[in-house]
């Protein structure tokens, strides 16, 4: 009963909240994989496994803003410590890096030493996230970076030159903050904010067509007659990417409805419920998508209970050729619809003509 206890995630997270040091969380963090193996074997749902490491994440990351707090005396005015991208979506997984941003009150603009204080705060956050298992983000998308800890005017500001000037790197950084949401401090900093973004994307055909573009650029493995397409050569030979070609685009496309719907909805799932309720997807659609996605995440954390109970670092490579016939012929399927939302997204937005 104690073992059961232990790996149960509410139990987990209340003795995060409890941690005295940075140590302690990264201790208690550890035993997530193991929680992940447990939850694998014992046939929980993919979207609830996300949910329990995305609610560890949480709980981590509050520890960690209080414990730096306590060092560094009470924050000088409001702020809301903003979970991005997967965290965003509650669909964390055993290998996923941080992403993070800070949104401060407009008061932090006059007040002397406020972004010194918050930068202490996000450095100690973030290193701490990394000592927990959550690394840092390759592409400094965390608020220790200047550029992701802004006041809620500055942010409403970005916002506008990502979706007025949808270049490249304003696409990359727009679709990541699309995904956000509240893990500390007042939501109501979040809400005007959210609301101008997703008013903004709404009215913003170009800016769509742009996020349909990234979209259809994420291929699934499949040849030329919808069979597996597997690397052939190096470290990852003989087998292919279910992210990238798999769980990724579904995450976009996701997106792209639900922000052409003006739904609120983060989470992939929801988005895509919430796109065919405003007949921006058909239901039927949505309804194949999300048996697909279900599906894929399904077997990337089987993937990575092997791995971790293999002491093997993580990854979303899948060898095809060890799966059952019955998966093999549901990973073709799950990509078929994949490639065929993404048929029907170029086609509406007119990809080819970009």
């Amino acid at each position: 009963l104690f073992r059961l206890a232990q790996a149960n995630p509410v139990y987990l997270a209340a003795r995060i909240a409890r941690a005295v040091d940075v140590d302690s969380v990264a201790e208690m963090t550890g035993q997530v994989p193991g929680i992940v193996g447990e939850f694998v074997r014992r046939g929980t749902a993919p979207q609830d496994i996300g949910r329990v490491v995305t609610a560890t994440a949480d709980a981590a990351t509050r520890r960690l803003i209080a414990l730096a707090e306590e060092d560094l005396g009470p924050a000088p005015v409001e702020y809301c410590w903003v979970g991005l991208g997967s965290q965003a979506r509650g669909g964390l997984g055993v290998a996923s890096d941080q992403d993070n941003a800070l949104v401060l009150s407009d008061a932090a603009a006059g007040i002397p030493g406020a972004d010194e204080y918050f930068h202490a705060l996000a450095e100690r956050v973030c290193q701490g996230l990394d000592r927990a298992g959550y690394p840092l983000c390759q592409g400094d998308v965390m608020a220790s970076n200047p550029a992701w800890r802004r006041t809620v005017s500055d942010w409403a500001g970005q916002v506008a030159d990502w979706v007025g000037a949808p270049e490249p790197d304003a696409m990359l950084h727009a679709q990541v903050f699309f995904d956000m949401r509240a893990v500390h401090g007042p939501e109501s900093l979040l809400e005007p904010l959210r609301a101008d973004m997703i008013e903004r994307a709404r009215g913003s055909s170009r800016f769509l067509a742009h996020l349909a573009r990234i979209a259809c650029e994420w291929q699934p493995p499949l040849g030329f007659f919808r069979g597996l397409v597997v690397a052939r050569r190096g470290e990852y030979r003989n087998t292919l990417e279910i992210k990238a070609g798999g769980t990724a685009p579904v995450v976009q496309i996701a997106r792209v409805h639900a922000l052409a719907a003006g739904s609120r909805q983060v989470g992939t799932l929801d988005r895509l419920l919430a796109a065919a309720e405003e007949g921006v997807i058909g239901h039927s659609d949505a309804a194949n998508l999300i048996e697909a996605f279900r599906f894929l995440r399904g077997l990337a954390y089987r993937h990575h209970a092997a791995q971790i109970a293999r002491g093997l670092p993580q990854d979303n490579n899948v060898d095809p050729s060890t799966l059952s016939g019955k998966d093999r012929h549901r990973l073709r399927a799950a990509f078929r619809i994949i490639a065929a939302a993404q048929d029907a997204l170029e086609l509406r937005y007119r990809v080819g003509q970009m």
